[in-house]
């Protein structure tokens, strides 16, 4: 299911485009200026301090809210080692962006779903959710996460639970990924001296619907889908223990082997229609593995 908070909190995110492209979001507003935290190597495209006598790269940043329309923003300051800089954008007339759009410390755990803003220069969050995967961050800030769908190009946006914005992402695949904390980050624009305006968010289960479908809502999965696949993949999994252990004792009848085959050629299927939200499809496709698993089970039997 879609991150309902993450496709709440787009108007927060901004695209980037500087040396490197991906984007950004907005942490504080103040005198009719916005100040947003980015990826260094957005900006610099290195992870080297640039000298005085350098001219610092044009950087400009696009809105959710005003698509087609680039901002020119500047630099303010930086953090080389964690990948991290602030800049500055004058604010947009009739942007609504939501300052109520913190992660509790509390999201920071093993298991929490997290969702991303910003891949392929869009604002769509993925179908998908990630996960954290450790207690807390460490001791330089940096939260261990997997993180469904990244791609090339979602540096320094947000990750987000069902609370709010858990910390910024420097990655560009699930396996190439880390995740700078809330909590560090916020630590570190006050140190730098800017202002600071989030505040803990509502989980996105108490936000009031305005009576219009949003875009979370269309797409989300039937009820019950979601945990009919999971049980058809644990009965796979069962399934191929099984066989690898009958493989080992004797030859598998040919009968078997050929439910197996189909199996997996099935379940490969059934993943592709879940990461493309054919539900439609995803409902048919476990219907037709049911039977081949309980023909095989009752093999195994």
């Amino acid at each position: 299911m879609i991150g309902k908070k993450a496709t709440l909190l787009r108007p927060n995110v901004l695209r980037i485009e500087s040396t490197n492209n991906g984007f950004g979001f907005v942490v504080a507003e103040d005198k009719g200026l916005l100040y947003v935290i980015t990826a260094y190597h957005l900006v610099f495209g290195s992870s080297s301090e640039p000298s005085k006598s350098d001219s610092l790269p044009k950087i400009e940043v696009i809105f959710f809210s005003d698509q087609g329309v680039n901002y020119k923003a500047e630099y303010l300051v930086g953090d080389v080692q964690h990948d991290l800089a602030l800049i500055r954008v004058r604010m947009p007339m009739g942007l609504n962006w939501d300052k109520q759009s913190l992660a509790p410390a509390s999201d920071e755990k093993r298991g929490t779903p997290v969702w991303f803003v910003g891949r392929d220069g869009q604002w769509s969050p993925p179908a998908v959710s990630g996960a954290i995967n450790a207690d807390g961050a460490n001791a330089n800030g940096w939260l261990d996460a997997f993180i469904n769908g990244l791609r090339p190009g979602s540096s320094g946006g947000p990750l987000v639970t069902n609370t709010g914005i858990i910390g910024m992402i420097k990655g560009q695949t699930p396996d190439d990924t880390k995740v700078l904390s809330i909590g560090f980050i916020e630590r570190q624009v006050r140190d730098w001296g800017y202002p600071w305006n989030l505040t803990v968010g509502t989980p996105s289960e108490a936000v009031a619907s305005s009576g219009e479908i949003s875009p979370y809502q269309q797409l989300a999965e039937p009820p019950n889908l979601k945990a009919d696949f999971a049980r058809a993949e644990r009965r796979v999994e069962a399934a191929n223990v099984w066989i690898a252990t009958q493989r080992k004792l004797h030859q598998l009848q040919n009968e078997a082997a050929s439910e197996h085959g189909y199996i997996e050629e099935a379940n490969k299927n059934c993943r592709e229609l879940a990461d493309n939200q054919d539900w439609d499809g995803l409902r048919r496709c476990i219907n037709r593995l049911s039977p081949h698993l309980d023909k095989l089970e009752s093999l195994e039997r």
